[in-house]
């Protein structure tokens, strides 16, 4: 959603030497089928206000997917930060890796409408060694994604990922397998360039990350810079107008599954 952002994540995992391809004009679930028309067989789904702290525990983290045939891996949507207090089963699509391969193979559109309504066996695969004590969670259907990700943790493995609160209160520090820190999530990218308030906030994070240290951002005057500040001509375009095409074909699809 927002250009000045996306350049900036994407600085901190090219090291990595991945390809990476941005996607515009989507919404919350047509996104996560796209990546299945993807020939990897691999995808990081990171998001672009999600900046790699530590690209070699990430590394650690793909290799250990990898090797243990872990189709998605990421953090529990409730249940482990006060940030999020939904569905447990749901890894929040800020950061996924994703064996793409193995989904496709499988997913049906069809079969999505199964999983948008809870079921009490469900529960057997929550990560209850992850959920902290008196952080909330429900098995609700909060997000459009959802019944993809429930999908997934009932008919793949799935690892979940644990995470602490950055000292800013409301940033996220991912943990890999091993416990070791290597992405910094910020949240509300929508605000950025628009609340003074989140965008100092983010830019602060920024300036912590290695990758970016060299990159100082001014925020003197930014809300005076317009579509320049974060938002390109293709960025309002793909919002729009692409999103809006994107939502008919997805409506469309869920019809013709109820048929």
């Amino acid at each position: 959603m927002n250009h000045r952002l996306y350049t900036r994540a994407k600085r901190t995992f090219e090291t990595l030497g991945y390809s990476c391809h941005r996607l515009l004009g989507t919404t919350a679930d047509g996104y996560l089928k796209q990546l299945l028309q993807s020939k990897a067989d691999y995808v990081l789904n990171i998001d672009e206000d999600a900046f790699i702290t530590d690209p070699e525990a990430l590394v650690e983290l793909i290799d250990y997917c990898i090797k243990e045939k872990i189709v998605n891996c990421g953090m529990p949507d409730g249940g482990v930060l006060s940030m999020r207090g939904h569905n447990p089963l749901v890894t929040n699509p800020f950061f996924n890796v994703l064996d793409v391969r193995a989904l496709r193979e499988k997913f049906q559109e069809c079969e999505m409408k199964k999983y948008t309504l809870h079921r009490e066996e469900y529960e057997q695969k929550t990560p209850f060694h992850l959920l902290h004590q008196g952080v909330p969670y429900a098995y609700d259907g909060y997000e459009p994604y959802y019944p993809f990700f429930i999908w997934i943790s009932q008919c793949f493995k799935t690892l979940y990922l644990d995470a602490v609160e950055h000292a800013d209160g409301y940033s996220t520090i991912l943990l890999n397998h091993l416990g070791k820190p290597f992405l910094v999530h910020t949240w509300y990218s929508r605000e950025y360039g628009r609340r003074s308030f989140h965008t100092e906030r983010i830019n602060r994070i920024m300036s912590e990350v290695p990758a970016l240290a060299s990159m100082p951002e001014k925020t003197h005057g930014i809300f005076q810079w317009g579509i320049s500040f974060g938002r390109t001509c293709q960025d309002v375009f793909a919002k729009k107008v692409a999103r809006s095409v994107r939502k008919r074909i997805e409506r469309f699809r869920v019809r013709r599954c109820q048929d």
